[in-house]
């Protein structure tokens, strides 16, 4: 069986259901500070609700992104026997229904690779790292994006050592992603994965930074098209 896993603190998003399209084979974790949120969930699709209260004082937005981002990284800290489950994949709590194509993907990934990542959301210019940095620079990131431009500067440098193509590298989407948390390179590239969070908080860069550098341990899923997805809008912005 494979985790399908959520999150929603500090009531930033709706409390959606969850997606239809998730079949038998998913169990669908929603990770919440809201303990009075619980019976609604439940009654609305989810199998599980994890109530974490102890960030609940958090007000600094990096913070608590820095926090949504340690539980994308080091989800069996907060799931107790999370490596029972074959697979794990972290989805955005706006997410209200899923593109169509996600099960193929989910059911694509195979045992032998750690990461599990999806790429072609975007096209031509659009689709690259240098791409996806302009696009980050607005008003809910200003606290964030000095950080984030002298990072994509370190991972140019580093991609460019290794001889690949800096600009070829397509968007990766952090959106959607998933892990086999039973891989033994699951330790090395999760903590990668949280450091680079402490630089900064852009997860589509960071997330494309390590699909050139783990080439050999990651599963990258190229879509064909977004059709029969939708998101909310976000409660508040930060």
């Amino acid at each position: 069986m494979k985790a399908y896993i959520t999150k929603n603190l500090w009531g930033y998003e709706q409390l959606n259901p969850a997606p239809q399209l998730l079949d038998d084979s998913f169990f669908k974790f929603y990770i919440t500070d809201d303990v009075n949120s619980k019976e609604h969930l439940l009654n609305n699709g989810w199998d599980d609700i994890i109530v974490i209260e102890n960030y609940k004082h958090i007000t600094n937005l990096k913070e608590r992104r820095r926090i949504i981002s340690e539980i994308n990284c080091f989800p069996g800290k907060y799931i107790e026997n999370l490596n029972n489950f074959e697979k794990v994949f972290n989805v955005d709590s706006n997410v209200i229904s899923l593109w169509n194509d996600f099960l193929t993907f989910t059911n694509s990934c195979p045992d032998d690779k750690c990461l599990y990542i999806t790429s072609g959301w975007y096209d031509g210019a659009r689709n690259s790292i240098i791409a996806e940095l302009r696009e980050s620079n607005q008003s809910r990131w200003s606290y964030d994006y000095e950080s984030m431009k002298l990072s994509v500067d370190n991972y140019k440098n580093e991609i460019e050592n290794l001889g690949i193509d800096f600009y070829s590298i397509p968007v990766i989407s952090a959106k959607y992603f998933g892990w086999n948390i039973n891989h033994p390179e699951y330790e090395t590239i999760s903590n990668h994965f949280y450091k680079e969070y402490t630089k900064h908080l852009q997860g589509n860069i960071i997330l494309s930074y390590l699909s050139s550098i783990y080439k050999n341990d990651i599963f990258e899923y190229r879509i064909s098209n977004y059709i029969g997805g939708e998101i909310s809008s976000h409660k508040f912005l930060g």
